[in-house]
């Protein structure tokens, strides 16, 4: 082809072009468009609004499941097989004033009629188990305490619940508290607690021997200020801690008290201190105290910082807590953070008596007195 050829198709190119857009011109004036109406404009901004929303919903959605499906989720079973068929042979040890004081307070604790239940607030039993095996191996519950949400008061109340109660375990007649989670799982503690308390639980979070230390490292650690006692015991149970790990006795032992800033394995030997000052109630004090600090640090930690603390908590946790539950919490936790914490024990001083039962201590409890004073500083009523 020639080079003029060439040129010349180029030009009848560009006059069809040309040509093409004067047509287009001459048509919108001889038909004009007509002006799309405000309604339709309105329609077409709703339907991209929400396409967004839906968009933003469905990976809000997403990440929600992704934190979720990192916990350990177990349901609740009625038909957990008993561990224990032997019930009360342990009752002849006890003086018959002392039988009689107790089956009184059993008694009354069972035909009070006192039952807690309320729609605005939300009861969690945090299981504290005594494994030292790794994992949530089934054991005894040594740390019971009842995290109360109060909507209306907007308070939340860390209630510990001593481990050496003497209380009736339906099915496995009367026992310390904390062999209920061992005998029958999760199930037969909360039947215990309505049992003895007219407290109904159908929510808890447990956490065991292991990973409590790493919920604390999650955090950076905690600042707390321990005695020159404490110290020495503390110190103990790093070493036992070490031999169960497999480190140095050494590892991590504290040189000085006062306030201190506790690792994970620090902090969880301060909280097994039980033989200084008064025994396991000052016991169940350290675990609050613990979980206060904890909590504050929750409060001053950025987005960011919050993700990588729930990826590594999560896994650790065992609960019946379903997706609604913990997406009101999660949606509900920048309110909750700012709520009003509370400590507090059961049973109350003046309220128990120390026996010994099969050879072992336990809590004499009045129970009704118990029962009335946790409705009262959970519920704010009398």
């Amino acid at each position: 082809m020639k080079i003029s050829d060439v040129f010349r198709k180029l030009a009848d190119f560009f006059d069809d072009l040309a040509e093409k857009k004067q047509e287009k011109k001459q048509d919108k004036k001889n038909n004009p468009k007509k002006k799309m109406s405000w309604e339709k404009k309105v329609l077409i901004a709703a339907a991209s609004v929400a396409c967004v929303l839906l968009l933003l919903v469905a990976a809000a959605y997403g990440v929600f499941n992704h934190y979720y499906n990192k916990l350990n989720v177990e349901t609740l079973d009625d038909d957990y097989p008993l561990i224990v068929t032997d019930t009360d042979k342990d009752l002849e040890e006890l003086t018959d004033e002392q039988k009689a004081e107790l089956e009184k307070h059993m008694d009354e604790s069972v035909d009070d009629g006192l039952k807690f239940d309320d729609k605005n607030v939300t009861n969690i039993l945090l299981v504290g188990t005594d494994s030292r095996e790794k994992g949530n191996k089934r054991s005894r519950s040594d740390t019971n305490i009842i995290i109360s949400i109060n909507r209306d008061t907007k308070e939340i109340i860390m209630t510990s619940f001593m481990r050496d109660m003497y209380v009736q375990i339906p099915g496995a007649g009367k026992q310390r508290i904390n062999a209920a989670f061992i005998f029958g799982g999760p199930q037969l503690l909360f039947n215990t607690f309505s049992t003895n308390f007219g407290i109904y639980l159908d929510k808890y979070a447990q956490v065991d021997f292991y990973n409590f230390m790493k919920v604390v490292d999650a955090v950076g650690g905690v600042d707390i200020t321990i005695s020159s006692g404490e110290l020495k015991s503390m110190n103990n149970a790093i070493a036992e801690i070490n031999q169960h790990l497999g480190v140095d006795a050494s590892n991590g032992k504290l040189k000085k008290a006062g306030t201190v800033h506790l690792n994970g394995k620090q902090a969880l030997a301060y909280s097994r201190v039980r033989k200084v000052g008064n025994a396991d109630f000052e016991r169940t004090e350290r675990q609050r105290r613990v979980l206060t600090e904890i909590f504050k640090k929750a409060r001053t930690m950025s987005v960011s910082e919050l993700n990588d603390f729930a990826n590594i908590v999560l896994p650790m946790i065992s609960t019946n807590l379903t997706r609604a539950e913990v997406l009101d919490l999660v949606m509900n936790s920048p309110e909750y953070l700012k709520y009003d914490l509370k400590s507090q024990r059961v049973p109350i001083d003046g309220s128990y008596t120390y026996m010994t039962v099969n050879g072992a201590s336990v809590l004499g409890v009045d129970f009704v007195a118990n029962k009335k004073f946790w409705y009262k500083t959970v519920y704010g009523e009398d």
